[in-house]
């Protein structure tokens, strides 16, 4: 089976996103984006995987998901590998910039999508980062310069 490119990525991150603008029983979605015990080790450099298995456990106690606000109900979703995010460019623009601090502790192939759940006709709306790709599958690592640090 080949991986899917970029633009195929982001057309299945935003197939899942949209499972959240339908409202569930939080049960149902929890885990679903959790990372598996190993995705630390395909995702992070060495010196980081431990600083982000410890900070995302406590995050994951929380039982997190991402929410849109009520009548946001477009999703906008960017995507960029971890390579492209180390400098300014059109692809790391549309991510949150603590991603340039630390972007030297991830993956340089690994896809890495940030997401918008937006009003209809809105720009602005609530923005959600850390979602990637793992060969076949998705996980969510928010906001990492926060967890890992630089």
């Amino acid at each position: 089976m080949t991986q899917p490119n970029v633009e195929e990525i982001k057309q299945l991150a935003h197939d899942l996103l949209a499972r959240y603008l339908v409202p569930t029983p939080a049960d149902e979605l929890a885990d679903e984006l959790r990372p598996d015990p190993d995705d630390y080790e395909a995702v992070f450099a060495p010196a980081a995987v431990d600083r982000a298995r410890g900070g995302y456990q406590s995050f994951w106690l929380q039982s997190p998901r991402p929410t849109p606000r009520p009548g946001q109900t477009e999703i906008r979703v960017f995507a960029a590998p971890a390579s492209m995010l180390t400098d300014d460019n059109e692809l790391s623009r549309r991510f949150p910039g603590g991603y340039r601090r630390i972007a030297h502790l991830l993956d340089p192939h690994r896809i890495w999508l940030a997401w918008k759940f937006l009003a209809p006709g809105a720009s602005m709306g609530m923005a959600y980062d850390g979602l990637v790709w793992l060969d076949g599958r998705f996980a969510w690592f928010p906001k990492p310069w926060r967890v890992i640090g630089d």
